[in-house]
């Protein structure tokens, strides 16, 4: 796992605040993003990072999961039910003491914080 501090600033853009979960492949952190304007134009000023382990881009799960992304993002669709798909922002890398970690940039999900 990345070794996370709470107030490291991720690639340049993302503070992070506290830590949201965890699971095998990952950590997920809430982040304020410092850049608040992403090149697609939407505005984000919170954001979920979640960051893989090292050994994460070896798992089908993890391929899996930006497949899905991918093809979520390139459809355009009208259904109601878009809306309560995540959506994934952007990906980074992280150079950490063991290696590259990738990390996945998402809306924060269920409860607003403002």
């Amino acid at each position: 796992f990345y070794p996370v501090r709470t107030g490291e600033v991720l690639d340049s853009s993302f503070r992070v605040i506290g830590k949201l979960g965890y699971g095998a492949y990952s950590t997920v952190w809430l982040c304020r993003d410092i850049r608040y304007v992403w090149h697609t134009g939407f505005v984000a000023d919170y954001v979920a990072v979640k960051i893989c382990t090292r050994d994460a881009d070896k798992s089908t799960q993890l391929n899996r999961e930006l497949d899905f992304y991918e093809r979520v993002s390139s459809m355009e669709s009208q259904h109601p039910g878009q809306a309560y798909i995540r959506g994934l922002y952007g990906k980074f890398e992280l150079d950490g003491p063991t290696g590259k970690h990738l990390c996945l940039v998402h809306p924060p999900m269920h409860m607003t914080i403002r």
